[in-house]
C-alpha cells in the first residue's frame, strides 16, 4: 500500500501459502489484507492489475476493470475471440 505520493506505508512480504483462507482467490486475499490497514477504505482509490482481479473481488469493491478469462468462474460472457473482433466500446 502506498500514499498518493508513492511512498509505501504497508508492506507484506510473501512467506508461503496461507492455509487460513483457502477458498478465497489469491488476489482477493492480497487486496483484503492491504486495505485492512486503512481506517476508511471507501475513501481511497485502489489500483491493481488483472493478476489480482477476480469476479468476487470486483463485485466486493463495486469495481470495474479487466479480468483474466480464467478467473471468470465460468460466468456466461462473450468468448474472447468474438470480443477481439468487435470495436472498442461496442457494448
Amino acid at each position: 500500500m502506498s500514499s498518493a505520493n508513492g511512498y509505501p506505508y504497508a508492506l507484506k512480504i510473501y512467506a508461503g501459502r496461507d492455509e487460513r483462507k483457502k477458498n478465497e482467490p489469491l488476489g482477493m486475499k492480497v487486496i483484503d489484507e492491504m486495505i485492512s490497514v486503512l481506517e476508511r477504505p471507501e475513501k481511497h482509490e485502489l489500483y491493481f492489475n488483472n493478476f489480482f482481479a477476480s469476479y468476487d473481488l470486483l463485485e466486493k469493491l463495486s469495481a470495474t476493470g479487466t479480468m483474466r478469462y480464467s478467473r471468470t468462474r465460468k460466468i456466461r460472457i462473450m468468448p474472447v475471440d468474438e470480443v477481439k473482433k468487435k470495436h472498442r466500446g461496442f457494448f
